[in-house]
């Protein structure tokens, strides 16, 4: 996570039985330079891709301008 320099979007379950959204949480905070949205679903578990693919497809479009919108703007 140090390393990751490009901005990034996290979607994690919080019916993720393993690996709780805590888990994700404390993840996304090691580098809150490049990850700037950190987003739980409830009722999804560890693969919202498959659990919810609309909602997942739908935030993935808007974060990803969201973070060009950040891109743009730092550079």
């Amino acid at each position: 996570m140090n390393q990751l320099t490009i901005p990034t979007a996290i979607i994690w379950g919080k019916k993720s039985e393993f690996t709780g959204p805590e888990i994700g949480q404390r993840l996304a905070d090691l580098n809150r330079q490049a990850v700037r949205i950190f987003q739980t679903l409830d009722d999804v578990g560890l693969t919202p891709q498959l659990e919810v693919p609309a909602v997942t497809i739908g935030l993935i479009k808007k974060f990803l301008k969201q973070l060009d919108e950040v891109s743009v703007s730092v550079v």
